[in-house]
């Protein structure tokens, strides 16, 4: 065991836990943060998203790549803005090469993770690969990659790892995939089932749309976004779909035939 103490020992790399490294190292005191990087079980399912976290990895960053594809096939097709504006486009416009989006997609997010290791580093903290647990109040056990292990003394611990996504715990539940998963795969689906009511369900659904293949919503409640968010979205909808935004079909085919509570 080493015999240095850290002011503040931080367990997850995503947005919470690289904020404070770089605020905390900032202002001098002496910080290790501890990642795991990407990580996945036996069956291949993500139990750590990588440097940066969620966000970064299969979160915002990616899903909005691939909402801007979707708004750019929509653009070109019937009804689209391309056609409003009197741009001809020739007939197989707008086919998808899926491959290829999600190879660029991923390329450009393994940039940003690449650039935030470097960035704690900057900032003049410790960047530690591996898995942590609590020995006592104020020491971690780091077990490497390699299999090694290494203890650490801190002052300060915060745990900000973060979560997972809850798997569907019905029958058959196993033979669907989650949010993380949408960004694993390789072929794009002819037909999708997206069950929830959510922001994520509705995004992820609408961006399958949006890129051609036929998507469906199932949830149990009388609409989406229940939770405060319904008046808003349709008094948005209606004025995007009187501006004729390139991304309006993209959201009222998905959400025309709900209506909103009385």
């Amino acid at each position: 065991m080493s015999d240095t103490v850290y002011d503040l020992v931080i367990l997850g790399g995503g947005s919470g836990g690289s904020a404070l490294t770089k605020r905390a190292a900032g202002y001098g005191a002496k910080v290790a943060i501890i990642e795991k990087g990407e990580a996945r079980d036996a069956s291949g399912n993500r139990t750590g998203a990588g440097f940066g976290g969620t966000c970064v990895n299969v979160g915002c960053v990616p899903k909005k790549l691939m909402f801007l594809a979707a708004c750019q096939r929509e653009s070109l097709g019937p009804g689209g803005i391309a056609a409003g504006m009197g741009i001809s486009i020739g007939a197989g416009s707008g086919a998808v090469d899926w491959a290829g989006l999600k190879q660029r997609r991923d390329a450009y997010v393994r940039g940003l993770t690449t650039g935030y290791e470097s960035g704690w580093k900057k900032a003049g903290a410790e960047v530690i690969v591996g898995e942590a647990s609590f020995e006592d109040r104020q020491t971690i056990r780091v077990k490497s990659p390699d299999g090694s292990s290494r203890q650490l003394k801190a002052k300060n611990i915060c745990v900000a790892v973060g979560g997972v996504p809850a798997p569907l715990n019905v029958p058959g539940g196993e033979l669907a995939i989650n949010s993380d998963g949408f960004f694993d795969l390789e072929k794009q689906p002819k037909k999708v089932a997206v069950i929830g009511a959510g922001y994520i369900a509705v995004e992820l659904a609408g961006i399958f749309h949006g890129l051609g293949s036929e998507a469906h919503l199932f949830f149990r409640g009388a609409t989406v976004l229940r939770h405060g968010f319904v008046r808003r979205l349709f008094c948005w909808t209606a004025i995007l779909e009187t501006q004729h935004c390139c991304c309006t079909n993209f959201w009222v085919s998905c959400l025309l035939r709900f209506q909103p509570p009385a």
